[in-house]
């Protein structure tokens, strides 16, 4: 084996093995910020985003609309909605929260109940 084949080799296996660091870091915040929601009495509620897409999702009509990154306005084709992205993200995602109202969920962005 050339000692090309083997530097090709070694960065395959260094980069899996950054992924698996960077999985496990995420897995660790995401369980810190689990327990200290729930030690306020809140309820931590994760979102599957790769099935809601709540960035390219409208939040008033629910229409899906494929967005790049540089795409930072979000503006509805279909209802004519406009506003900044992560903000009818936000939308979106506490509309999703919103369906959970009944159960009396607490919102864990600002921590108060939800009527």
């Amino acid at each position: 084996m050339t000692s090309k084949a083997k530097k090709g080799k070694g960065k395959k296996q260094k980069a899996g093995l950054n992924k698996s660091i960077l999985d496990v870091g995420f897995g660790m915040l995401r369980s810190i910020i689990k327990y200290k929601v729930e030690q306020i009495g809140g309820v931590f509620v994760e979102v599957p985003t790769k099935k809601v897409k709540p960035s390219q999702t409208c939040p008033k009509c629910g229409h899906q609309h494929k967005k790049t990154l540089d795409m930072r306005v979000h503006n509805c084709a279909v209802c004519g909605y406009i506003q900044d992205r992560d903000i009818a993200a936000a939308q979106q995602l506490n509309a999703l929260l919103g369906k959970r109202k009944s159960t009396g969920v607490r919102n864990w962005l600002c921590s108060r109940t939800v009527v």
